[in-house]
């Protein structure tokens, strides 16, 4: 059996995926069209695509809107036992999202700091000659992304990454560890067939970006599994609390 783990913020999510929804008959401001369309967000997201596409039998769906790296780092682990996760072929595939982000807990609900990291550590560094704050940053989250390589190492799965900002080559020069793990991607989304009413991508801005890691992985020599099983599981986690 195979399972594909998906991490990552609302791109992983799948949000803006909201199936046969008329936005021209319902109010905007009052529909609640998040919580009302999980199951569309999940069917239509990155990781949905990559199942079919490679023949997964399981796809778990980690990812939250708006988390940060560290954010989505601890509650992989704290949800490991909403899954079951004995196959010989597991996959972790992370989407490393905007490294500004910081996480914290408010009334016990996980959720990111609402402000930009980068200009807080502007105010506290010291003069480093060769560092910045958005190196700092980033160098945080390659922290995390090793945390979970060697935890992925130590079980016999593979792990992956890539960012939705496209600045692979950023971390590849900030972590050559990691080079071996990073999935180059380029994509560009058209804001009138491609992103949903809201701002995000839509289905068809999904598969796009789907394709894009597709054809990142078939130009590259990544040991990226291809079980070629019938996909049978798909299942979002609830990382809304701890």
């Amino acid at each position: 059996m195979s399972t594909l783990v998906t991490l990552g913020c609302s791109f992983t999510l799948g949000q803006g995926c909201y199936g046969d929804l008329d936005i021209s008959k319902i109010d905007i401001e009052k529909y609640p069209y998040y919580s009302l369309h999980k199951d569309d967000f999940l069917s239509g997201s990155i990781g949905r695509n990559l199942q079919e596409h490679y023949g997964y039998e399981t796809y778990y769906n980690y990812a939250q809107g708006g988390a940060s790296n560290e954010s989505q780092l601890l509650m992989f682990f704290r949800n490991q036992d909403q899954v079951d996760i004995d196959d010989d072929n597991v996959v972790v595939l992370w989407q490393g999202t905007f490294p500004w982000r910081e996480f914290c807990v408010t009334e016990n609900v996980v959720d990111a700091v609402p402000f930009n990291l980068i200009e807080q550590r502007m105010k506290f560094r010291y003069d480093f000659e060769n560092t910045s704050p958005e190196d700092d940053i980033m160098r945080e989250s390659i922290l995390y992304f090793n945390v979970m390589k060697e935890y992925c190492k130590a079980r016999g799965w593979k792990f992956f990454i890539w960012f939705w900002e496209q600045n692979h080559n950023d971390y590849r020069r900030l972590s050559h560890i990691l080079n071996d793990n990073i999935i180059p991607i380029s994509f560009e989304l058209n804001n009138t067939s491609d992103i949903s009413f809201e701002g995000h991508p839509n289905e068809i801005g999904y598969k796009k970006v789907s394709d894009s890691l597709i054809e990142g992985i078939s130009n590259s020599t990544f040991p990226f599994p291809h079980p070629n099983e019938t996909p049978k599981v798909m299942k979002g986690i609830d990382n809304d609390t701890i």
